[in-house]
């Protein structure tokens, strides 16, 4: 999948469009939520991470990685950083 190269490679910008079309077509993607949630944590808007990671959750409820990184987004919410887009 194109978007998780460009994401590997370190084109986060360029991944997000890709995963984001993915969702435009199945909404039900656990990994573009995923990595959407993940690259809005890295560029510190919290607000989308939770989003995005929430809905990656209610797909597979039992990722490790996604409650660790919501968790992560959510004490960052709570100490009032971020504001950031990708």
């Amino acid at each position: 999948n194109l978007a998780l190269t460009l994401w590997c490679a370190g084109e986060r910008l360029q991944s997000a469009e890709y995963f984001r079309n993915a969702l435009a077509l199945d909404e039900r993607s656990f990994l573009a939520n995923y990595y959407l949630g993940w690259g809005y944590f890295l560029s510190e808007n919290f607000g989308e991470a939770e989003r995005y990671l929430r809905a990656a959750l209610r797909l597979n409820a039992n990722n490790a990685e996604s409650r660790l990184l919501l968790g992560n987004v959510l004490r960052a919410r709570h100490d009032g950083r971020g504001n950031g887009r990708i």
